[in-house]
């Protein structure tokens, strides 16, 4: 009787158990479907969000300047993307990497547009980012790489607020890194190359600012070989010419600086030619465009007192395609800034010929002068209010404030109103020092504008 009983439950026993097995076999199954599902979206989501890198870092770079706030837009899109990839517990460091140079594209984009706060901040989060990668395997070259561009751009971004120690150490730091990376021969990336050059070229800019012209020519002369050995593998990139131009422009100017007036000329005029070859192969493109408006304006300033008319060509030259890309543009500080300057260095190219107008054309001339320069100086005062850290907009306020005191001093001396134009130029040239102070504290000397400007007008013992 109980043998009769226990068969038939221990059948329904193995029945529940098979059943049970069954089930979590199906259970296993499903589950390793939808994690498999999961990890295939995921990476798709990352594979698209990689295209969408490729893409801005082809295409959004030369449209930065021709449409600011669709570009802004794009990016902070862009942004958000990585940011909610990242949300997970364990995100993947190729997602980590990838984030990385976004910021450092964000970085590039910001500093185009005169944004020094948000310029710092992508590259310092591109440094940070790069720090939790992992410095050996197989991505060991590409996170070698992405961490000298993000300190590169980082120390770009101190160079234009005037921290030079920081930016220095930067540039260094981004040097070693990108030779590690094997930014430096044959076979080395372009863009790696690029960032290699540029962190060189710009450490000398600092130290030629500082007067060390015997440490800046060992990194122009490096740089420049950087490019050139890149020009000679990439003939037809514009890239790689505007890249030249860059280092020929920098060392030109050093070289002014060191009394090589002819070395500097050679360079300012090369550059100069490299600069509008670039642009002509893409007449659309903002970065190539404002390298030929700031070539051709660093080439006459060198020039005019030795080929004036040439000097005056290259400036309005600059004026032309300034005027173009600031009605492109009107939201972009930089070439209103640009346009404006243009004008104004073509005034001053002209008074020359001041002596042959009657006296109420110059003063006219005189007065045009005079709004010109207060006309960028308000665009400076602007861009200062907003972004108090930008230096670029705190040495404008310096420089004009100075070129202010000397064409009040100038309108005086030409008989108009001599009294209140020397106060106004007083108060002007005392403004130019109180910014210069406040860029780099007791040690920044005064402008020679503003120098002479204020031994003009200080009383005679």
């Amino acid at each position: 009787m109980l043998v009769t009983v226990a068969v038939p439950a221990l059948l329904v026993a193995l029945v529940l158990v098979n059943g049970a097995r069954s089930s979590e076999r199906d259970a296993r199954v499903i589950a390793d479907a939808a994690r498999a599902e999961a990890e295939a979206n995921f990476e798709r989501a990352v594979r698209a969000a990689e295209v969408v890198s490729e893409e801005l870092a082809r295409g959004i770079k030369p449209i930065a300047g021709t449409q600011s706030k669709t570009v802004l837009e794009v990016l902070g899109r862009a942004e958000t993307v990585y940011d909610e990839l990242l949300a997970g517990p364990n995100p993947p460091a190729r997602v980590k990497l990838n984030k990385a140079k976004m910021l450092v594209l964000a970085s590039d984009v910001y500093r185009g547009m005169g944004r020094v706060g948000p310029q710092w901040d992508r590259a310092d989060r591109a440094v940070r980012l790069c720090a939790d990668l992992p410095t050996d395997g197989p991505d060991a070259r590409a996170v070698a790489a992405a961490r000298g561009a993000a300190l590169h751009r980082r120390g770009w971004a101190h160079f234009d607020v005037a921290r030079s120690a920081e930016a220095r150490a930067d540039f260094r730091a981004a040097v070693e890194a990108l030779e590690a990376a094997g930014a430096e021969g044959p076979t080395a990336d372009p863009e790696d190359a690029y960032a290699l050059a540029s962190a060189l070229t710009l450490h000398a800019n600092s130290l030629t600012d500082d007067g060390d012209l015997g440490g800046a020519r060992p990194l122009y002369t490096r740089g420049l070989a950087v490019r050139e050995a890149l020009r000679a593998r990439l003939p037809n990139d514009p890239n790689a010419a505007l890249q030249v131009a860059t280092s020929l422009e920098r060392f030109g100017i050093m070289k002014a600086k060191a009394d090589d007036r002819a070395g500097a000329l050679a360079d300012l005029r090369r550059a100069v030619e490299l600069y509008e070859a670039t642009f002509a192969t893409d007449r659309n493109n903002q970065e190539f465009a404002v390298a030929v408006v700031r070539g051709l304006s660093s080439c006459a300033y060198h020039e005019s007192s030795s080929d004036r008319a040439a000097a005056l060509a290259k400036v309005r030259r600059a004026l032309e395609l300034a005027e173009a890309f600031s009605r492109r543009d009107p939201d972009n500080d930089k070439w209103q800034r640009e346009r404006i300057r243009a004008e104004w260095t073509l005034g001053e190219l002209e008074k020359k010929d001041w002596i042959r107008l009657p006296f109420e054309k110059r003063a006219e001339a005189r007065a045009k002068q005079l709004r010109l320069l207060r006309d960028i100086l308000t665009i400076a005062e602007e861009k200062y209010k907003q972004e108090p850290e930008g230096e670029l907009w705190l040495a404008d306020r310096a420089n004009l404030s100075a070129r202010i005191a000397t064409q009040l001093l100038e309108n005086a001396d030409a008989g108009e109103d001599p009294e209140a134009n020397r106060a106004f130029a007083l108060a002007a040239a005392r403004a130019d020092t109180a910014d210069r102070l406040k860029r780099v504290s007791e040690k920044a000397p005064l402008s020679n504008r503003g120098r002479k400007a204020l031994e003009a007008l200080a009383p005679k013992e």
